[in-house]
């Protein structure tokens, strides 16, 4: 016989790891390139992809870039680690080859008070070379 949510909600080990698989996925929380591995791991466990959202994010990154949005809480990280370290495993091999994710916080760009178009993007210029460097360059001396 199938479990219900109802039976999910009273079994302790069932929410014991969902605690654990999400304690981290916050608003603030920086997705790591290492860090997160055995958490992609809790979560690829857990995931059921529904409507097929993850499948369709990961395809569509062969042809284009993207962009996830949504109301806080709606599943964007869960849904972004997934995704990223579904093409990132493969993108030396297979139909991903030189496909790679990358994760910006961009909470984390911080801007004067008065700003210009010119302004605003020398400092995004900035802010996104120095993101890509941190993630690019470890990897290259891991090649």
């Amino acid at each position: 016989m199938a479990n219900t949510l109802k039976d999910y909600v009273y079994d302790d080990s069932f929410i014991e790891r969902m605690n654990r698989a999400f304690s981290d996925l916050r608003a603030d929380y920086e997705l790591s390139m290492d860090a997160d591995k055995e958490k992609v791991s809790e979560l690829k466990a857990m995931h059921v992809d529904v409507k097929n959202q993850l499948s369709d994010l990961i395809s569509y990154s062969s042809s284009s870039s993207g962009v996830i949005s949504g109301l806080r809480g709606t599943g964007k990280t869960h849904l972004m680690l997934l995704a990223r370290h579904e093409i990132n495993e493969n993108c030396f091999t297979g139909k991903a080859n030189g496909i790679f994710c990358v994760y910006l916080n961009v909470k984390r760009l911080t801007m004067p008070e008065k700003f210009d178009q010119e302004l605003f993007n020398r400092v995004f210029s900035v802010f996104l070379y120095n993101s890509l460097f941190g993630i690019v360059y470890p990897l290259k001396n891991s090649l």
